[in-house]
């Protein structure tokens, strides 16, 4: 029997800890190098006493990335993580005071839709259904494919079912054709914003995420989103992965163009491969030797490339129940120019948001002492590259107040701010310097026609052999289900490789 090949994966985001499974099934030896205290990249924990939250990623849907990494090393999801459906996917506040739920069944969310906004509730569906089949071309001849090697002959064959998609069209303006209600079309909008895109610029594709969540629901893993991180880790050393924490990958050490190692903690050592799930343009940026690199994917080139916005989080422990929250909330605002294009374009932070609560103890007691509330207010403003800050204390804390404010005036949130038993805060900032996110892009490269499918990086560059790359800003793109579909892909082409 020949010796195992010997893999090291730089980052134990899911991205990374995805593709050790995977290469662990297949007989590789893996080690994985991360250069924080603890597994997960971005999706991490805020602990503090009793309490505890995710710190960043928080909504699970599109379930079967998630589930088809244990199924793939052949073991039962059950005995790893606890699944609950969620009966409300959101629960939505407008800024007249009013707020009404969307849910996963569809006799339900009708009966909100009618009650709230008169004749919309078939507008919805059709909305719904027709994103819906753009999203099933779009699985079938994108999402699930590498692009390393293009057959043009497979997608000529496949043009006409694919301009069916609309691609050109913005989010926005396919919302506007099916729905009229300003509060509906922004509660839309926002969802297609996951990717860390305006809807006034993201491709019509990306009315998916809408369409998916109704039809396939929301799930919540008992203990929140990084008790998945943790299920990965247990997966890996079950197989025999090795995990090193506090191990900085300063270089990816290289012979002309192959790939032979990685300098960490100022010690070389030596490979057959190397999985960069790190930030990928950080990755070309700072590990990867200048001379091996084609003009195309040079340093200067990765400046110009176009990225996502990014994110402020206030995390907030609570010493009081409010049952007016569920896991999953949303507060609208109609200023369609700061909420919806303000943090994607130069300029300072925008005046209004639209906010994005998440309340897991809602449903979770295991997060808090007795009687208490854990949240995350999440919003959207512009990337390092678009605004200029170091976010400054006092930044931090004019955006904090102002969050608390707009929070108070919410029916049953009155009393927010008198409540904080603790908090802290993730910025743009954070993400730069903790987790090398280039610019502070919370979602990598940003998701403009020209940065998807055959125009995103991929798993591998031609130039290059014995380097792969998984992440955000790889094929087919952000979001933590994209990413286990990332690493799928990734070692595919490794299996490939190596026969």
């Amino acid at each position: 029997m020949s010796p195992k090949k010997k893999a090291i994966i730089v980052g134990a985001g899911i991205g990374g800890l995805a593709t050790a499974v995977r290469l662990l099934v297949n007989n590789f030896e893996v080690d994985i190098f991360e250069k924080n205290s603890k597994i997960g990249g971005k999706v991490n924990l805020i602990e503090y006493k009793d309490f505890k939250i995710d710190s960043s990623a928080s909504i699970f849907m599109l379930p079967k990335p998630y589930l088809e990494v244990f199924k793939y090393a052949k073991k039962d999801p059950r005995n790893y993580i606890e699944l609950l459906e969620l009966n409300t996917l959101y629960k939505v506040f407008n800024d007249e005071g009013d707020s009404f739920n969307i849910y996963s069944d569809f006799l339900k969310t009708t009966e909100s839709l009618e009650r709230g906004f008169n004749d919309e509730s078939s507008n919805y569906y059709k909305y719904i259904s027709d994103s819906y089949r753009r999203y099933l071309l779009v699985e079938k001849y994108f999402l699930n494919r590498s692009f390393f090697t293009l057959n043009y002959w497979s997608y000529f064959k496949a043009l006409p079912e694919l301009i069916k998609i609309h691609p050109f069209k913005n989010c926005y303006k396919t919302i506007e054709e099916y729905i009229s209600n300003e509060y509906l079309k922004t509660l839309l909008a926002f969802q297609c914003m996951y990717i860390g895109e305006s809807p006034l610029k993201s491709s019509n594709v990306f009315n998916l995420i809408p369409s998916t969540t109704q039809i396939y629901g929301l799930y919540y893993i008992k203990g929140g989103m990084y008790s998945y991180v943790k299920a990965l880790e247990k997966l890996i050393l079950e197989l025999g992965g090795k995990i090193h924490l506090n191990s900085n990958v300063t270089n990816i050490l290289m012979e002309k163009n192959v790939a032979i190692g990685a300098k960490i903690n100022h010690e070389n050592i030596f490979s057959d491969l190397i999985v960069c799930n790190s930030d990928f343009t950080y990755t070309i940026q700072n590990l990867i030797p200048r001379s091996v690199l084609k003009s195309k994917i040079s340093k200067r080139k990765q400046n110009n490339l176009s990225f996502s916005c990014s994110t402020f989080i206030l995390h907030l422990f609570l010493k009081k129940k409010y049952e007016n929250l569920n896991v999953h909330n949303i507060v609208l605002n109609l200023n369609k120019k700061e909420v919806l294009l303000a943090p994607f374009i130069d300029g300072p932070l925008p005046k209004e948001y639209i906010y994005y609560i998440y309340c897991p103890s809602s449903i979770d007691t295991s997060l808090t002492p007795k009687d208490c509330e854990c949240i995350n207010i999440t919003v959207r403003v512009p990337n390092l590259k678009k605004y200029k800050s170091k976010w400054s204390e006092s930044t931090i804390v004019s955006l904090r107040n102002k969050i608390l404010y707009d929070l108070s005036k919410i029916k049953g949130l009155e009393d927010i701010k008198e409540n904080i038993v603790y908090e802290s805060y993730t910025t743009p900032m954070t993400l730069k310097n903790d987790f090398n996110c280039f610019f502070g892009a919370a979602f990598g490269l940003n998701h403009n026609l020209l940065q998807t499918t055959i125009f995103r990086p991929q798993a591998k560059i031609k130039r290059l052999k014995n380097i792969y790359f998984v992440g955000d800003s790889v094929h087919p793109g952000s979001g933590i289900s994209m990413s286990l579909t990332s690493a799928k892909l990734c070692c595919e082409k490794i299996i490939s490789d190596f026969n």
